[in-house]
């Protein structure tokens, strides 16, 4: 039987580009913003004061949103005509977010950035040989 229809992978797009010279899904795009789409929904919700423990944003959730940006980064950027998102501005963003929020004192439930959410954002800005900001997160 075919899955149900109506959810929330639904109402993403499918898109498709070219990739040396063939036509590939963009499968590990839309992983990636469904991860980080799904992580600010949660965001969202705790921030309205609908705190359940499942879907309080963890570390975790961040580094897995930021994972799928960095294998986006690093599958995409073997292709010289390279389209769609930038990885590193939404690395940036869901970092920022992270920071942000964990220096936010109102926000007790707020998740603390780990070692491994940094190492997910270093490989995100490597791979798009954006040096200067994969070295900024090793000075912090």
């Amino acid at each position: 039987a075919p899955p149900p229809s109506g959810g929330f992978l639904d109402k993403t797009p499918r898109s498709r580009f070219r990739k040396n010279d063939k036509v590939v899904s963009s499968s590990e795009e839309e992983c990636a913003l469904n991860a980080e789409t799904l992580l600010r929904r949660f965001v969202e919700e705790s921030d309205a004061g609908n705190v359940k423990a499942e879907r309080l944003p963890d570390a975790k959730m961040y580094q897995i949103a930021m994972e799928g940006w960095a294998k986006y980064s690093f599958n995409s950027s073997k292709s010289p005509r390279r389209t769609g998102s930038d990885p590193t501005k939404h690395v940036r963003s869901l970092l920022t977010l992270m920071e942000s929020r964990h220096a936010d004192t109102s926000l007790p439930h707020a998740a603390a950035p780990t070692v491994s959410v940094y190492n997910s954002a270093i490989q995100a800005f490597a791979w798009n040989r954006k040096v200067d900001e994969a070295d900024a997160i090793l000075q912090k």
